[in-house]
This record gives C-alpha cells, sequence and structure tokens, in this order.
C-alpha cells in the first residue's frame, strides 16, 4: 500500500475548500493514473467518505450542491470571465462554533430558484442581487473586521462582495481587470493576505 502526503503551506482557517479541493484533485489524478475509468458520480461518492465538500470539488465547475454534499448537480452557467478578490482578515474562525450560535428556526435562506435562473442565464447582475451566505449575519456579526472589509470591497466599486463559508474570506466580484484592480490595491493595503484571480471557464 502506498501513501500520498499534501503539504499544505496556509493551515489558516477561511480559505476555499484548499483541503477538499487537493483532496479531489488526488482522486481525480489517480483515476486517470490507474486507468479505473470511474465516472464523477462514483469519484464523488468516494470523495464523501473525506469530508462533504469533496463531491462538489471532484466536479470542479458551477454546481449546485445538496444533501450533505454528496448530491451535485452541474449547471450550465453563461456568465462572462470574471476577477476575484479574495481577502482574510487576520482572524481565525471556527466553524463548529458559528454553528451552534444558529437559530435554524429564523434562518433565512435567498431565491435560491431565482439565483439559479440567473447563473443559467448568465444576468451577472442578477446573480449579484441574489446571492446570499446564511453564515455571514453570524460570522460578522461576532467579527466587525469582516463588516469593514465588505464595505472597503463595496466602496471601490465591486459588483458583488459576499462572506465565504463561515468566514473569515470575504471576496468581491467585478467583471472589469481595472476595477479588480482598485479593489485590490485598497484593500491589500490593511489586509495582507488579499489576492486577485481571475475566473476563466
Amino acid at each position: 500500500m502506498g501513501w500520498i502526503f499534501i503539504s499544505i503551506k496556509d493551515s489558516c482557517s477561511g480559505w476555499f475548500r484548499g483541503g477538499s479541493a487537493d483532496a479531489a484533485a488526488v482522486i481525480r489524478g489517480l483515476n486517470r493514473i490507474w486507468h479505473l475509468e470511474l465516472s464523477e458520480t462514483e469519484l464523488a461518492r468516494i470523495g464523501l467518505q473525506i469530508d462533504a465538500d469533496v463531491p462538489f470539488c471532484v466536479y470542479s465547475r458551477p454546481a449546485r450542491v445538496t444533501g450533505r454534499g454528496e448530491i451535485v448537480t452541474p449547471i450550465q452557467t453563461k456568465l462572462p470571465p470574471l476577477w476575484l478578490v479574495v481577502s482574510k482578515p487576520a482572524i481565525s474562525v471556527s466553524t463548529p462554533k458559528i454553528l451552534r450560535q444558529i437559530d435554524y428556526d429564523k434562518l433565512e435562506h435567498g431565491d435560491m430558484p431565482a439565483l439559479m435562473d440567473a447563473l443559467e442565464q448568465g444576468d451577472l447582475a442578477e446573480v449579484c442581487i441574489q446571492m446570499f451566505n446564511v453564515l455571514e449575519p453570524v460570522t460578522a456579526g461576532r467579527y466587525p473586521e469582516i463588516i469593514k472589509l465588505r464595505e472597503k470591497m463595496q466602496k471601490f466599486g465591486a459588483d458583488a462582495v459576499q462572506m465565504s463559508g463561515s468566514g473569515p474570506t470575504v471576496f468581491a466580484l467585478s467583471n472589469k481587470e481595472s476595477r479588480a484592480k482598485r479593489i485590490y490595491n485598497a484593500v491589500r493595503g490593511f489586509v495582507q493576505e488579499t489576492y486577485i484571480v481571475h475566473i476563466i471557464q
């Protein structure tokens, strides 16, 4: 039996499914190297044994995820290539602690059908309106740094701003490179871990 060791340089909380993406890459890679010819559904089922986020990362494209993470429904989107400014304040957030603070009876979800329709139609303006994260009010209520960061990104022209997962990472969307760079330069001054990424399909 062989072993694969993955060294993660940044072990801080709050990034975009880094460990899950690594696990998915290994699963897909072994499927190719060993000529197993397993389907994405089968690979996702294997990934679920590692973590609930891995199945989505196995598909590696826009999708709606339900259940415990095992039901992944890829979606076709006509959105243009976008720029993403990702910024992580110098704080760590415990997901279990955030989840324990949620009053599930009062939890308000966004309009998922409207969001899915906007994604499929490639309507960026409507996507920005419909985006939501039910955990953001909970985490931001405890960490004002998130609110400050969000306001800064909005001030410098982001099309949409949202916290990732349980936080504390916040991302800004822009369909223009020049605007994304302006947001990056504005935020980088007070949040060191800030990056700019071009999203392509």
